[in-house]
């Protein structure tokens, strides 16, 4: 066997079963070998081909290297537990994470239950409420990463610190009152809604009509969970509006200088969601500290978010950092 397996490294595994947990990738149903990692049950082959594409950075064909008991000792070479059952009883199938016994899965929009901000899961498995984290620091080094992958993807069309005519604080709060009065009602302030206030986009990509916000700790706010709520119910959005939600919830984040910083905070941020609609672009919403932007698998998961796994590859090759 001419590939290299043994360069592979446990962090690289324990990356392919983070890539492999958000829902992606097509594979086969495992039938008698299983990675065992943290009281869950992966596809052990498919974890491992995986992981060379992690160290690696190509891809390698299943057909090139062996399952079961070969896959079982790969894995046990680096310290990691395996169920393996040589006669294929599918008693456990029904116990791994992402796997149906059907011929082959693919997450894919038919088969979701719920979007999280780009994460999908598939439509067999419950979904257990966790908590959110967002951290106060790396930022600048996440969104400078980010940046960087975006215009790979998209062939170097992607402006920073964007602003549009039309992106523009109304005169007159009439066409948004329920939003206006959301915001006051929850703790009774004003002056938060500022006519004719220019706001700036963090990413935005022309071509795809695509603007990317990256929301920090401080967009998490209780005023801002109020903001959320008040939508009407018919609008469609580009990041899942509930989970927003729990991490206002959870991160209750507050900055009280001035007094209606929060609510200032939370009105900008729900006039970009409600005029890009209007507008005719897509505002895909990002979690500070969801995903690791230096991470060699991030062109691949911001294509998946952002739906453009057909994008133009002679401008993702032409473009260079």
């Amino acid at each position: 066997m001419r590939s290299d397996w043994s360069s592979i490294t446990e962090k690289d595994v324990v990356e392919a079963i983070k890539i492999f947990d958000l829902g992606y990738e097509e594979f086969p149903p495992a039938r008698n070998t299983f990675l065992v990692f943290k009281g869950k049950l992966y596809p052990a082959k498919h974890i491992r081909s995986m992981a060379y594409r992690v160290a690696h950075g190509s891809e390698i064909s299943k057909s090139e290297f062996s399952g079961g008991k070969e896959t079982v000792d790969f894995f046990h070479r680096l310290g990691f537990l395996t169920k393996y059952s040589p006669s294929g009883k599918k008693k456990m199938i029904a116990k791994i994470v992402g796997i149906l016994d059907e011929p082959r899965v693919k997450t894919n929009e038919s088969a979701v239950n719920k979007q999280e901000h780009g994460k999908v899961r598939p439509s067999n498995l419950v979904k257990k409420e966790s908590s959110i984290s967002i951290p106060g620091k790396g930022v600048i080094e996440q969104k400078n990463a980010l940046q960087l992958v975006l215009n790979r993807c998209f062939g170097g069309d992607i402006v920073s610190e964007k602003t549009f005519d039309w992106l523009v604080t109304p005169s007159q709060s009439t066409k948004y009152k329920y939003l206006v009065d959301a915001l006051h009602e929850y703790r009774g302030k004003s002056g938060f809604n500022k006519p004719k206030y220019k706001l700036r986009c963090d990413f935005v990509c022309e071509s795809e009509k695509l603007i990317i916000e990256y929301d920090e700790r401080q967009h998490f706010s209780l005023a801002r969970k109020a903001a959320l709520e008040s939508y009407p119910d018919d609008l469609t959005l580009s990041f899942d509006k509930q989970k927003w939600i729990s991490a206002c919830e959870q991160i209750k984040a507050n900055d009280n200088f001035p007094p209606n910083r929060d609510e200032t905070r939370a009105y900008y941020d729900s006039i970009r969601d409600l005029l890009c609609l209007e507008n005719g672009y897509r505002l895909i919403r990002i979690m500070h500290g969801e995903y690791d932007w230096n991470s060699p698998e991030a062109l691949r998961y911001l294509k998946e978010i952002t739906g453009v796994g057909a994008v133009n590859h002679k401008l993702e090759r032409r473009w260079r950092p």
